[in-house]
């Protein structure tokens, strides 16, 4: 018991970061899914909409593959970045804030996977694919794990030879 009250204390960021994206995006993607038929849009013109889509296949339509096929990618995935995060030598803020966002962005979606068949998404800023929080959540996640990764051995580079 003390050992998960230490790891709690000391990943306490990572884990908090982690339930308000998931419970953001879960609330979004209800609300979307509510208020607007699938294919409609809120402003119906413009370049930021609102626009509801469902999407079964992979992140921003690219591949149209089983949920089994996404569900196994999901597993290696995050399974490759908790043995990435807790490799490292040390939990900084941006480590926790970022695998916080990657973990909450893999699990929304594959909440909805699981649950629905497919994922929601609405934010649609044109020209780009639409997207949900989840999906932010993982790029922003992703750019601040890449960010801390290339300051470490920018560090590590900087150090003069033992």
């Amino acid at each position: 018991m003390a050992d998960l009250v230490a790891f709690v204390l000391r990943h306490r960021l990572g884990i908090l970061t982690a339930i308000v994206a998931l419970a953001f995006d879960q609330a979004a993607k209800f609300l979307v899914s509510i208020t607007l038929a699938v294919g409609g849009s809120w402003p119906t013109d413009g370049f930021i909409r609102v626009t509801h889509v469902t999407n079964a296949g992979s992140a921003f339509h690219l591949l149209n593959v089983p949920t089994i096929t996404i569900f196994v990618a999901s597993a290696v995935g995050i399974s490759v970045l908790f043995a990435l995060y807790w490799t490292r030598p040390k939990t900084d803020i941006r480590s926790q804030l970022s695998f916080g966002l990657m973990v909450a962005g893999v699990f929304g979606n594959l909440i909805d996977r699981v649950a629905f068949g497919h994922v929601t998404d609405f934010i649609d800023i044109f020209p780009w694919f639409v997207f949900n929080v989840a999906d932010a959540s993982i790029g922003i996640g992703l750019i601040g794990f890449v960010w801390g990764l290339l300051a470490e051995i920018a560090r590590s580079l900087k150090r003069p030879d033992r």
